[in-house]
This record gives C-alpha cells, sequence and structure tokens, in this order.
C-alpha cells in the first residue's frame, strides 16, 4: 500500500508538471507576441480597417489551439487549471503591453480597440476569457490620444504687423 500511494504522488506531481509546462509555454508564446505587440504602428494608416494584427491571430489561435487539445484529453477542471493561469499570464504581459504602447490617434485607439475584441469575440466560449478581454479593453478605452488637428484649429492664426499694432503708420501714405 505504502509504494501505491508513493506511485500515486509521483505520478500528481508530473501531472503538475506538465500543467506547469503548458502554462509556461503559453506565457512564453504570450511574452513573444508583446514584444510584436510593442512594433506595432497604431497611428499608421492602414488600407482594410477590420484587418486585425497578426500578433493577435496567433495568439487567439494558439491558445484554442491548446484548449481544443486539452479538451480532448482532460477533464474540465483540470482544464481550469491550466487556462486560468494562462489567462492570468496574458492579463499581466498584454495589459503592460498595451499600458506601455501610446497611441496618437483615435484610428490607432479603434485599432488596438478592434484586436482586443477579436480576441474577446474568438475566446469567449473559454472560461477565464472574459475577464481578460474586460481588462484590455478598460486599458485601451483608458488611453488618451493626442488631438493635434483640434489644438492647431483653437490656435489664433499669426498676426501681421498692421494687425498687432493698429497705430503703426502706413509708410506709403502717411496716414495712421
Amino acid at each position: 500500500m505504502i509504494e501505491f500511494d508513493k506511485v500515486r504522488r509521483l505520478y500528481q506531481e508530473h501531472q503538475y508538471g506538465v500543467h506547469d509546462k503548458f502554462v509556461e509555454i503559453m506565457s512564453g508564446r504570450a511574452t513573444a507576441h508583446v514584444a510584436s505587440l510593442k512594433k506595432v504602428n497604431w497611428d499608421a494608416p492602414i488600407k482594410d480597417t477590420q484587418a486585425v494584427n497578426p500578433y493577435m491571430e496567433t495568439l487567439v489561435k494558439e491558445t484554442l489551439t491548446l484548449h481544443k487539445v486539452l479538451s480532448k484529453f482532460l477533464p474540465e477542471m483540470t482544464i481550469s487549471m491550466i487556462m486560468n493561469p494562462v489567462f492570468n499570464s496574458y492579463r499581466d504581459q498584454l495589459g503592460k503591453g498595451f499600458q506601455d504602447t501610446e497611441v496618437k490617434t483615435g484610428a490607432g485607439k479603434s485599432r488596438m480597440i478592434h484586436d482586443i475584441e477579436f480576441l474577446q469575440s474568438r475566446m469567449s466560449k473559454l472560461e477565464g476569457s472574459a475577464e481578460l478581454s474586460q481588462h484590455l479593453l478598460q486599458i485601451a478605452n483608458g488611453k488618451h490620444i493626442a488631438q493635434v488637428a483640434e489644438q492647431k484649429s483653437e490656435q489664433p492664426a499669426p498676426q501681421t504687423t498692421s494687425e498687432a499694432n493698429p497705430s503703426s503708420i502706413d509708410a506709403s501714405d502717411g496716414k495712421a
């Protein structure tokens, strides 16, 4: 009986190690995708405004693939034990990535929100993903954009010398 308990304990430790390895792998993938996220020029004009950036497409695809494979072989509770830490890692890493990213235009902010909504729509059926998407949307919606166009229109037009000093004498006709 002691031998059986020992084998069972070793099996559970091995199983937890495998679960931790899944989380570690997905955390590493998230790190790579955050690096790509930071390289995106959010404010650059794009042809297809409905296009999702490649980093987000790949992140979602990898996550859905992991969940699909785990669902074939593991009970739901075990899947949750793996996916919850994965989503927590995404929350921390992507959240920091979005916070550190500067957005200067409304179009850039919209692109960022569109990427997050893509994640939300594709992973909505996975337990734990809703909190992730809400957190990321909160960060993106809280982004302040520089309103350069409005600032330019609010600045008064430069004055000419005659407008600046109406009492100056016009040299051509000697009138004030």
